[in-house]
């Protein structure tokens, strides 16, 4: 019975050691992130204990099913079966609801995913200071805070803005519950650190979809509304006293309808409009099933030389990416098709809607936190297509976690 004593002990000791790998490569290494969430993914899979925890769970079991049901239907896109494989390499986020909602019943594993997750977001704001050191030095002709200047992390600049503003949000909300004094210092100088990187990223969805949260949830607390104040203040302070970043701000605001076409006097704004008018035309073409995941690139040539090179000239002629829509709904829409787009973003919006019903009756901290999340992750697809890539866990966690009561039990003690 010894040797069989020590098996177990050490198996919940390898399983906690990746989650805690997973919480620090989260914000510092794509290829780490990859490893361990897949390593906890099959072993959320796998092992009978941990399968029948999840396997209970129908929000789970949409979440996870919409990784077979993508394969499935992708067989049938333009593209055909080389989508499928790519959604199998490339897009196995969704099943991560799985280990997601493990961890969190089990107060050990959370706590140590908590741990990993601050050190690996203080490792990324120091990082991402190196950077702006590197900047400032090497680079000293682009104007501080300007569209060129633009500091990312481990993460490129527009990943690495989509995650710092996750974690500003995150951690504004959880200093909001009762935390001990001492812990809550170390937060509160995190989240200054990671409101200065995200700030240094200059990504303007983010920013924007942070802003609208925190303005929704000073409904919510008085003391949520005072420091969302006081946030605001800091950040209309930073605001008047750069110019280059109140143009950057201003410059989110910049449409205009001309004889032609919607489009902006910024080339970004521009560009992204002109793309969203192609992929609502390019839609038509093959509105079922898709292009393919991430196969958008010969079929989208081929309908623009069908269009003409008039149509062609008109919006493709600066920053027109092929193989990315710059939204994830048109991303979904395009190369997954009506069927998938009804199915995903249908079951998300009916994830969200209830939970925030119950919410409102409920008043529970727990699931405001992550239906803030939701909200932000919903508001940041309208401008990336983030749901396709890495990012999508930032929706897939809250998603699988909404509604869930605090863990104190132990899942892993029969591991």
């Amino acid at each position: 019975m010894e040797p069989l004593s020590k098996f177990k002990i050490n198996r919940l000791q390898i399983w906690l050691s990746f989650v805690f790998l997973f919480g620090l490569s989260l914000l510092t290494s794509k290829s780490a992130l990859t490893f361990t969430s897949t390593i906890l993914i099959l072993w959320a899979f796998f092992d009978p204990t941990q399968r029948a925890v999840w396997t209970k769970d129908k929000k789970i079991l949409f979440l996870v099913s919409l990784f077979p049901i993508a394969i499935i239907l992708n067989l049938f896109s333009v593209m055909g079966y080389s989508s499928s494989l790519k959604v199998i390499t490339s897009w196995s986020w969704p099943l991560f609801a799985a280990p997601t909602l493990i961890i969190f019943n089990d107060l050990r594993a959370r706590k140590i995913l908590a741990f990993a997750l601050a050190a690996g977001l203080l490792l990324s704001n120091v990082y991402s200071l190196y950077l702006l050191y590197e900047n400032l030095i090497h680079n000293s002709a682009n104007s501080f805070m300007t569209e060129n200047f633009r500091i990312g992390s481990f993460w490129n600049i527009g990943r690495w803005g989509v995650f710092s503003g996750f974690s500003v949000l995150t951690l504004f909300l959880i200093l909001h519950e009762n935390v001990k004094p001492k812990l809550k210092n170390y937060l509160t100088v995190l989240l200054g650190m990671t409101s200065f990187s995200f700030l240094l990223s200059n990504t303007r969805g983010p920013l924007a979809a942070l802003i609208i949260i925190l303005s929704l949830l000073s409904f919510t607390d008085k003391r949520i509304l005072k420091n969302a104040l006081i946030m605001f203040s800091i950040l209309f302070t930073f605001f008047i006293a750069n110019d280059s970043f109140s143009e950057r701000i201003r410059s989110i605001f910049s449409v205009n309808l001309n004889t032609e076409k919607l489009t902006s006097t910024n080339q970004s704004n521009a560009s992204r409009l002109d793309m969203w008018k192609v992929a609502f035309d390019f839609y038509k073409e093959q509105p079922l099933f898709g292009t393919g995941f991430e196969n958008t690139k010969v079929p989208l040539e081929n309908f623009l030389e069908k269009m003409g090179p008039e149509y062609t000239e008109k919006y493709t002629k600066a920053e027109f990416s092929y193989n990315d829509q710059h939204s994830s709904y048109l991303n979904i829409l395009i190369q997954m098709g009506i069927f998938f787009f009804i199915y995903c973003w249908g079951g998300i919006l009916i994830i969200f809607l209830t939970q925030l019903k119950k919410y409102f009756s409920t008043k529970d901290t727990y699931s405001r936190l992550f239906l803030a999340g939701i909200i932000y992750n919903l508001i940041v697809s309208i401008f990336y297509s983030s749901f396709s890539s890495y990012e999508s866990i930032l929706l897939i966690i809250p998603l699988a976690l909404v509604g869930k009561k605090n863990a104190t039990s132990s899942v892993t003690s029969n591991l």
